[in-house]
C-alpha cells in the first residue's frame, strides 16, 4: 500500500438530507474540505415539490485525469500523480443504500475499464472478506433480490454487494488496524468526559465577546456580525449569507475585483432570477412521467421515495447528482427533451454553472471580504 504514490479520490452521490449538526456551517464545510468528504448522505428526494433557486454547489470541475464515470454516479474530486501505480480512493456514505448502489456502479465501470484490478481494499474488515464463494450456490437473479435486501437493511456495502452479484476476479481485502482503532476510541471517551467543562468555559468566553460588540462595532457592522452569527446558526443560507456580504462590500465601496469566485457567484445569482422554476416544475414532472417504467423505478430505488411529488434537498450537490441522472436518463430516451422541456433545460445548465464554483475559493475569499468589511 506504502508504494501506490498516486490516488484518485471519488465522491459517491447519494440523495437524502443532512442531519442538523450543533457545530457552525462554516467549520463542518472547512473540515469536510480538509478532511475527505467522508459522508455524502443520500440522494436527493426523487420528485421535488418546487424548484427553489440554487443555494450552493460543493462540486468542483473535474481534474484532468479520466475514468469512465456517469456525473449521476460518481465524480473525481481530487488527484495526485507520483509514480505509474494507481490508488484509486472511493469516499464511502455507510449504510445509505443510495450510495452503497452507486458504489457498486462505480467498481463495475472501473473494472470494465481495468481489469487487471485484482484487489479491493475495505475499511472496517481484516484479511479476506470476499463473498465470491458464495456465486455458486444461487442464480444471479436470486443473488441480486438478496443481495439489495441486505443492502437496504445496512449488512451488507455496495463493495460487498459488487463482489456477490457481478463476475469480476477481485477479492475484497480488509486493511482496518484495530489496535489504532481501539486507540481512536479511547481518545474519543477522554474527550467526551471534559466536554462539560469545554462548554463552560466557552460559554463563558462568548458571553463576554457578547458584551463588548456593541461597544465595539458601529450600527452596520454589528447588523452585519448578527447576520453572520444568524448564518452560523443555521438562520440563513450560505447564498443568503454571501447576500449579506454583497450588500456590506456594495455600501462601502468595496470592489469585488479580488474576489472573482464571489463575482462568479453573484453573476450565477443573476442568471438564476430568469429562471421560471414554477413551469420548470411543471416539466420535470412530466419529464419523469415520459421515461419507461425501468428508468422511473431506478430513480425511485435511488432516492427512496415513492414516485410523488418532494422537495428539494438544500444540500446543492446532492440536487445536482439526481437532476444529472435525470439529463443521463432523458437524453438517452427522448433526443428532443431540450426542445419539449425548455425551462427544465434551462435549469439543468443553471446548475451545471454552480459545478464550476470552486468551495474552496470561495470560503477562502468569503474570509478575506469579512476581514475587509469587518477592517474598514
Amino acid at each position: 500500500m506504502g508504494s501506490l504514490l498516486s490516488y484518485i479520490s471519488i465522491i459517491i452521490k447519494s440523495r437524502s438530507r443532512r442531519p442538523r449538526s450543533r457545530y457552525p456551517r462554516t467549520l463542518r464545510t472547512i473540515a469536510l474540505l480538509v478532511v475527505l468528504i467522508f459522508s455524502l448522505e443520500q440522494f436527493v428526494q426523487a420528485a421535488p415539490e418546487a424548484f427553489k433557486p440554487l443555494e450552493l454547489s460543493f462540486l468542483q470541475e473535474k481534474p484532468p485525469f479520466h475514468l469512465p464515470l456517469p456525473e449521476s454516479v460518481a465524480t473525481i474530486d481530487d488527484f495526485h500523480k507520483a509514480s505509474e501505480k494507481t490508488l484509486i480512493l472511493i469516499q464511502d456514505a455507510h449504510t445509505n443504500t443510495s450510495a452503497q448502489l452507486n458504489i457498486k456502479k462505480t467498481l463495475d465501470h472501473i473494472l470494465e475499464a481495468q481489469p487487471g484490478i485484482r484487489y479491493l481494499f475495505l475499511e472496517a474488515g481484516s484479511q479476506d472478506e470476499s463473498l465470491s464463494d458464495l456465486k455458486p450456490l444461487a442464480s444471479q437473479a436470486a443473488r441480486n433480490h438478496v443481495g439489495l435486501s441486505f443492502l437496504k437493511k445496512g449488512k451488507l456495502q455496495g463493495s460487498e454487494f459488487f463482489n456477490l452479484t457481478e463476475d469480476h476476479d477481485v477479492t475484497l481485502w480488509g486493511v482496518e488496524d484495530f489496535a489504532l482503532y481501539e486507540q481512536a476510541l479511547e481518545a474519543y471517551k477522554n474527550i467526551h468526559k471534559e466536554r462539560d467543562a469545554f462548554r463552560t468555559y466557552l460559554s463563558n468566553i462568548q458571553t463576554t465577546i457578547n458584551v463588548l460588540k456593541p461597544k465595539l462595532y458601529n450600527k452596520e457592522l454589528y447588523h452585519v456580525d448578527e447576520l453572520k452569527e444568524r448564518f452560523e446558526k443555521e438562520e440563513l443560507t450560505l447564498i443568503e449569507y454571501f447576500d449579506v456580504l454583497f450588500l456590506e462590500a456594495h455600501r462601502l465601496g468595496l470592489s469585488l475585483f479580488h474576489f472573482p469566485h464571489l463575482k462568479k457567484l453573484k453573476q450565477l445569482k443573476e442568471k438564476e432570477k430568469r429562471i421560471d422554476f414554477q413551469n420548470a416544475q411543471e416539466e420535470h414532472q412530466r419529464a419523469i412521467d415520459s421515461l419507461p417504467e425501468d428508468k422511473q423505478e431506478e430513480l425511485m430505488l435511488l432516492a427512496q421515495t415513492k414516485k410523488s411529488v418532494h422537495s428539494l434537498s438544500r444540500h446543492s450537490n446532492e440536487m445536482i447528482a439526481y437532476f444529472t441522472l435525470l439529463e443521463e436518463m432523458l437524453t438517452t430516451e427522448n433526443k428532443a427533451f431540450r426542445k419539449d422541456y425548455p425551462e427544465l433545460f434551462g435549469y439543468l445548465e443553471y446548475l451545471k454553472e454552480s459545478k464550476k464554483l470552486d468551495p474552496k475559493e470561495l470560503l477562502r475569499e468569503q474570509t478575506a471580504l469579512e476581514e475587509r468589511i469587518y477592517t474598514y
